[in-house]
């Protein structure tokens, strides 16, 4: 099982029609999964390690009860958004074309969450939020562009048609209308 899709995924990603990027954005939302999944749990299971992970105090909580359901909820999101993340890396991995659907859902969640934060704690800005936000605009961009579509099967290109294609009695393309 694994080796097939090892090899499904190193034939689609090498493949000379595949753009360049596609693997990078792959393996971007694969560590990403990764983290957030990882950074999920950790909140779910220590309430405490998500206060010192937020930087926050236990004065910031009307009591420990409304601490843990927080914490929980932060963690379930992180979860689920990096759950989704993993299962959209093995589907562009694979050029499926519910991974570019799935890519155009999940990065536009994942922007407004990092602008949110931006909006709402200003003062806690570092790299790694701005590099995440630079990251996700330039995927947003990039799975628009046409080649990446094209990539996915999300636009057709139009066979062109030969004029042995076109039938001999056509008058508008030089045909006498009788047939051979």
């Amino acid at each position: 099982m694994v080796t097939n899709i090892v090899i499904a995924s190193t034939n689609s990603l090498f493949a000379k029609d595949c753009p360049r990027s596609i693997p990078a954005i792959g393996t971007v939302r694969l560590l990403g999964g990764i983290i957030a999944v990882g950074l999920g749990v950790f909140f779910v299971l220590s309430p405490v390690g998500y206060l010192n992970y937020m930087g926050e105090s236990m004065t910031d909580y009307g009591s420990m009860v409304e601490l843990v359901s927080v914490a929980a909820f932060v963690g379930a999101v992180f979860t689920i958004l990096g759950t989704a993340g993993i299962i959209v890396a093995f589907g562009t991995f694979t050029k499926k074309s519910w991974a570019w659907t799935l890519n155009m859902i999940l990065t536009p969640i994942v922007l407004l969450l990092i602008i949110l934060g931006i909006v709402v704690a200003p003062g806690e800005i570092d790299r790694i939020t701005l590099g995440s936000l630079v990251l996700n605009l330039f995927i947003l961009y990039y799975l628009l562009t046409k080649s990446v579509r094209l990539h996915f099967g999300k636009i057709r290109v139009p066979i062109p048609q030969t004029p042995a294609s076109f039938p001999a009695s056509n008058p508008a393309i030089g045909g006498s209308g009788m047939s051979v």
